[in-house]
């Protein structure tokens, strides 16, 4: 009995092996060889990752990227999660230290807290919006302060 459950074991532990390292059934390639494969530049969002890239991410660093999808322009930053065999793409750093590609080299990158466009608008109707709230609530007040009779 315990023969056959540890061959049986043994025949999953290799399907698995053959599965993540090799090609699986569906013609799919595993997270870990699109990772670490040269020759073959995945397409993510707008944007094909690139080997130093892709190396960087896979040795758990945070990348940025100047734009990775015009759909959702405030997502910046990727991450590979080996967990999970995914790639995690944020608007916000997955870390403190962070990458980026210049000339093929993965460098350190501090980012600028720069306000994207559609944000700066939001945020100016949001101001002037408050400020005429405050004008009427100023106007409130100033016309409660009658003289008594």
């Amino acid at each position: 009995m315990e023969s056959t459950f540890f061959r049986e074991r043994q025949v999953q532990d290799k399907a698995a092996g053959i599965i993540k390292n090799e090609y699986d059934i569906r013609g799919h390639r595993s997270f870990e060889r699109t990772m670490k494969d040269l020759s073959y530049d995945p397409l993510v969002g707008d944007i094909r990752l690139s080997y130093p890239i892709r190396q960087a991410a896979w040795e758990g660093k945070c990348i940025y990227l100047p734009e990775i999808s015009t759909l959702n322009p405030d997502l910046h930053y990727i991450c590979a999660d080996k967990e999970h065999e995914k790639l995690r793409i944020s608007a916000t750093p997955f870390s403190r230290q962070i990458y980026r590609e210049e000339n093929g080299k993965i460098v350190s990158f501090q980012p600028k807290n720069e306000i994207s466009p559609k944000k700066e608008k939001v945020s100016n109707v949001k101001t002037v919006i408050e400020n005429d709230l405050n004008k009427k609530r100023n106007m409130k007040k100033k016309n409660r302060n009658h003289p008594k009779l």
